[in-house]
């Protein structure tokens, strides 16, 4: 007779660990021997408790874990997430269960929610920059849609760019959110938003050129009207990782996946032809990361002229480099180009009514830089100074106060130090709301509480200073190359927090939590590490780093005769078959190394 599951001891009614060879990263030095193990507990012939050797492990892990993190934060220094918070205040909040379910201007039963602080904090954002507030729904009147809509969210700037995708991917690609009669006879007949897709317009290709301005391009092709509701990503090599992920999970093709797919052997910015997988960065001769303006045109116009609506990311703060792409200087290239094929007002049937759209859609990464550069043009406004008495500069616009842009993300633990994220969205898109349902309602308090605890004054001298930082870091390590006689190849993009330098050494890099990158300089590749001047950053810190280097000589740094590692163990390195997008991995600090 077969027993039944009752008849089983607790080791009977689990999965036992495999026999496999692998096993996880080492622990760290701090952290070895401790016994961090969960699994075995659903093994335990005592149901009822825990043993007691196993409740002692439990404290120890807890212990060493904090001691750890602490020690870590004492000397981080590579990643842009600000280690200065004082956050003790808002312990109690902690044993409270808050959840923002949805919309954050939409109120629903479940009143355990800090959705008040949130529309606070989204409305702050929304004046710092620009943007028409505070909110006003379709429903209360703003049918052309020109106040702002945001939410606050929960993995940091990525969710904002895939909100950012999937906004755009319909917006261009000629979805309609109506509200309709219910359609379900089995039940009351509730009014219910829908989706519908609209039909290509009769007159979507523009008239020839005669009958319009002249311009210097081409006309349209002939598959204009083929492509009106096809959106194409375009975003630079020194766009944040997972926009690469972002592109592939909402379905918006980059014109690297659409241009080797449809037009091969195409290629306006490769002699050869070939579609890169991105647009090119460096602008003007400088590899500072930021996008190639001339180059962005050029492929915009090959998919323009062929009807396809134009997504454009522009990043305020690279990864990497710390790099700020000018949106005007990027659309003073681009709005030519659309208003002669007529991404510029595009007129469809919403539901029985006229709705005029653009064909094309920038949205800003300002995953760090959108946090504080305009606490940094206030001060320049102001004619504040740095310690040596050099002015501040005066960063790129980005924000709403451009017709062009059409959305905003936002990381907030990075500049704010907060436990939380942002962003910001123009309702000019679509009414429908949140990505996720449930919502962390612990961020609106983090944020709330940072931005109401700091005046103005401060932020802005908050900015200036970390300014000023960066500034002392890169003369710092130049200074310190010339003491050990070795170019370190020091470079910092103009405005940047971030200083990067020649790579040190593993030990070095995990007692600052540095991250590295790969980049190809006059085509060489380096070794690179970065140091952000984030708040906690100061220059006793610095200074550590520049001992420990000093002592070690040119042992500091990583012996380049090691090569550069390349590939996966079991992953083929060619296929002939299609491509479908680009899946960066590593580098531009995905894991640091």
């Amino acid at each position: 007779m077969a027993s039944s599951m009752s008849d089983l001891s607790p080791a009977q009614r689990v999965s036992p660990p495999t026999t496999d060879d692998y096993v996880y990263p080492p622990l760290p030095k701090a952290l070895e021997g401790v016994n961090f193990d969960l699994a075995s507990s659903l093994r335990d012939s005592k149901l009822q408790e825990h043993p007691s050797n196993r409740l002692q492990a439990r404290k120890e892990a807890l212990n060493k874990s904090l001691d750890y993190l602490k020690q870590q934060q004492s000397h981080f220094m590579g990643f842009q997430a600000n280690q200065k918070m004082s956050f003790d205040e808002l312990n109690d909040f902690l044993n409270v269960h808050v959840n923002n379910i949805g919309d954050p201007f939409v109120e629903g039963t479940c009143t355990t929610n800090t959705k008040f602080m949130e529309r606070a904090v989204l409305d702050y954002y929304a004046s710092l920059w620009n943007a028409n507030w505070p909110h006003k729904s379709a429903l209360l009147g703003d049918e052309e849609g020109n106040s702002y809509w945001g939410f606050l969210l929960t993995m940091g700037s990525t969710e904002g760019n895939m909100y950012a995708l999937w906004n755009a991917r319909d917006y261009l690609g000629g979805k309609i959110l109506l509200m309709e009669s219910g359609g379900d006879t089995k039940k009351a007949a509730a009014p219910r938003l829908v989706y519908r897709q609209a039909a290509v317009p009769p007159n979507a290709k523009p008239a020839p050129s005669q009958a319009r301005s002249a311009a210097p391009f081409p006309e349209c092709s002939d598959e204009f009207c083929e492509n009106y509701f096809s959106p194409v990503a375009f975003y630079s090599e020194d766009t944040h990782y997972s926009f690469a992920k972002a592109t592939r999970l909402i379905g918006i093709p980059t014109f690297g996946v659409v241009g080797e797919e449809k037009y091969p052997g195409m290629c306006p910015i490769a002699q050869d032809g070939k579609w890169p997988d991105e647009v090119p960065s460096y602008e003007e001769g400088l590899e500072d990361g930021t996008i190639h303006t001339q180059s962005l045109a050029e492929l915009v116009l090959f998919f323009a002229r062929r009807g396809h609506p134009i997504f454009v990311n522009l990043n305020y703060g690279t990864t990497f480099k710390g790099a700020y792409d000018s949106v005007v200087k990027a659309m003073a290239a681009l709005m030519p180009i659309f208003q002669f094929y007529g991404h510029d007002k595009r007129v469809i049937d919403a539901g029985g009514k006229e709705s005029v759209r653009t064909g094309f859609w920038v949205h800003v990464d300002g995953a760090l830089g959108a946090a504080y550069i305009p606490y940094l043009k206030l001060a320049a406004e102001e004619g504040c100074k740095f310690e040596d008495g050099d002015a501040v500069e005066v960063a790129p616009e980005f924000d709403f106060s451009l017709d062009a842009v059409h959305s905003i993300s936002m990381s907030g633990h990075k500049w704010m130090g907060t436990k939380s994220t942002h962003r910001a969205i123009r309702s000019t898109l679509t009414p429908d709301t949140t990505f996720a349902g449930s919502r962390n309602g612990l961020s609106a308090v983090f944020y709330w509480s940072y931005i109401s605890k700091h005046t103005l004054k401060q932020q802005i001298d908050k900015a200036v200073k970390c300014q000023g930082m960066a500034r002392f870091i890169y003369k710092t390590m130049t200074e310190l190359g010339k003491k050990l006689k070795l170019d370190l190849w020091v470079a910092r993009s103009p405005l940047s927090l971030t200083v990067r330098f020649r790579q040190l050494n593993h030990d070095l890099v995990l007692k600052y939590s540095l991250s590295n990158e790969t980049l190809v300089v006059n085509g060489v590749q380096r070794l690179y590490s970065h140091v952000f001047a984030m708040e906690h950053v100061t220059k006793e810190l610095v200074l550590m780093l520049v001992e420990d280097v000093m002592k070690l000589g040119h042992k500091a740094f990583k012996d380049l005769s090691d090569g550069i590692a390349g590939g996966i163990d079991g992953l083929a390195t060619a296929m002939d078959a299609p491509l479908v997008s680009c899946v960066p991995f590593q580098s531009r600090g995905f894991t640091g190394n």
